[in-house]
């Protein structure tokens, strides 16, 4: 599924649109591409950050909720993006830089959250701290 991006990834703000492939109930992948629908060469892997914490919690700001026309009955997902290591067990997930996904107008933008403000939450956090388990090591 192709997504807008009506706010842009930090660092890579070339990407207008992403399309969205599921590659299980935890994980996604997002394939950058430019306005035309062009591909840029960019691939990012998601992860569902209520599948890992299920203290995950966020507000969404007005401004995001405007720019993607999100109301009380959008079917909204919320995905953050993980830094890919080798072995998988060392990769990381950004918990403070989530990306919503709004399936209704196929739009999507990152939201940026504050430290102070979600102190349980960190741009680097091991992912076997979550899903050991369920990463086959």
């Amino acid at each position: 599924m192709i997504y807008e991006m009506k706010s842009p990834i930090i660092g890579l703000e070339q990407i207008a649109k992403v399309e969205l492939e599921q590659i299980d109930e935890r994980f996604v992948k997002i394939r950058g591409l430019r306005s035309d629908g062009s591909d840029c060469g960019l691939e990012l892997r998601l992860v569902n950050p209520y599948a890992l914490k299920r203290d995950y919690s966020l507000d969404v700001p007005t401004s995001i909720q405007t720019l993607l026309h999100m109301h009380s009955g959008s079917n909204v997902r919320v995905f953050c993006v993980m830094i890919l290591q080798n072995p998988i067990q060392n990769s990381c997930v950004n918990f403070l830089a989530p990306i919503v996904f709004n399936d209704d107008n196929h739009s999507a933008a990152q939201i940026i959250l504050h430290a102070q403000e979600y102190p349980k939450f960190s741009v680097a956090e091991p992912i076997s701290n979550y899903i050991y388990e369920a990463i086959g090591a």
